[in-house]
């Protein structure tokens, strides 16, 4: 993540209706940085040796060593956990191979996320599923797959 940086997400919300979804960089302060998503406030990440983390929450968003089944704290006091290191996706972006399925499940939402980071690019597939708890079964889910990128001047992710 470095200044510049900029993602475009085609958004299937389950209506039959997909959207955009734009998320860039915002603000980097030395080894801060500054996300936000569609004009929403920012998101501050911590880049640290050990992976990326999350100030706000004193949680990781991908966390070292990556290697099937390690896990940490993840937001809403979930769990993440990495499935799989050798995931092969294709995109609107391109194809992508040798990335990283991250699995995050637990907490009080009900809300489970499957998010597929790939080298030199981020997260190319998030998937959102939300349990219902009311009388309706099933639950709802949002899917976001990379339609474009633009990586910074100091592109070192």
């Amino acid at each position: 993540m470095a200044a510049g940086y900029i993602w475009t997400y085609d958004i299937d919300t389950g209506t039959g209706m997909s959207s955009l979804g734009i998320t860039r960089v915002v603000d980097v302060q030395g080894n801060m940085v500054g996300v936000a998503a569609d004009g929403s406030e920012p998101h501050t990440y911590e880049l640290r040796a050990e992976g990326i983390y999350q100030p706000a929450s004193q949680t990781w968003l991908l966390r070292d060593p990556i290697e099937v089944g390690q896990t940490w704290p993840a937001t809403h006091r979930r769990t993440a956990r990495i499935e799989s290191i050798t995931e092969t996706v294709d995109v609107t972006d391109g194809h992508y191979e040798n990335c990283v399925l991250v699995l995050e499940e637990g907490g009080d939402s009900g809300q489970h996320v499957r998010t597929t980071y790939c080298m030199g690019i981020g997260p190319v597939i998030v998937e959102s599923r939300q349990e219902l708890i009311t009388s309706m079964t099933g639950g709802l889910t949002v899917i976001g797959r990379l339609r474009a990128h633009q990586q910074g001047p100091d592109a070192d992710f």
